[in-house]
């Protein structure tokens, strides 16, 4: 094993092949995956900062119910649940409803039927919640402005690898 390595680098050394360095073609892809990810990550992270300055009114739940998704015949998709749902609040002097619980997601979905009923029975008709709407467009609204940290991971994975793909790019050190 140890022989193989030693020979590999012999021969990278040899015909002046340089390990550990990208080409270009390399530092392109690393960058652009870095570049969807931080754009789709933080486009969701940007909307949930900036609900930050909208007003809280209080809501009532109109309607939850749970759905099933992901229900492939042939069996290839997992089976997972979605709590929808429909609540009504007051803006600017005008009645309004949403169906948007966070940014991340206009449903929250869960892995079993039972985590979704669970979360159903502590927002079911007629309860209050409170509802953030943005003042510029109060038919804008959201029940939860928090970002979740998966989120927050991602969006800095995004960045590395954006970084690290165009900096080298950049800096001229990728090699073709």
């Amino acid at each position: 094993m140890l022989g193989s390595h030693c020979a590999a680098v012999l021969v990278a050394r040899s015909t002046g092949e340089r390990k550990g360095v990208n080409t270009p073609k390399d530092a392109l892809v690393i960058a652009g995956v870095g570049l969807v990810t931080t754009a789709l990550t933080g486009f969701s992270i940007l909307r949930a900062l900036m609900a930050r300055r909208w007003q809280l009114t209080s809501g009532t739940i109109l309607e939850s119910d749970i759905e099933r998704i992901g229900d492939d015949p042939g069996g290839s998709s997992k089976l997972r649940y979605r709590l929808r749902v429909r609540y009504s609040y007051a803006a600017g002097g005008q009645e309004f409803t949403g169906d948007r619980l966070s940014f991340f997601g206009v449903n929250v979905r869960h892995s079993t039927r039972t985590l979704a009923a669970a979360h159903r029975n502590r927002i079911s008709r007629g309860d209050k919640i409170d509802v953030w709407y943005n003042p510029a467009d109060p038919s804008q609204a959201v029940n939860d402005r928090r970002i979740p940290w998966m989120f927050w991971f991602a969006f800095t994975i995004g960045v590395i690898f954006l970084l690290g793909g165009a900096l080298p790019l950049l800096l001229g050190r990728a090699r073709g």
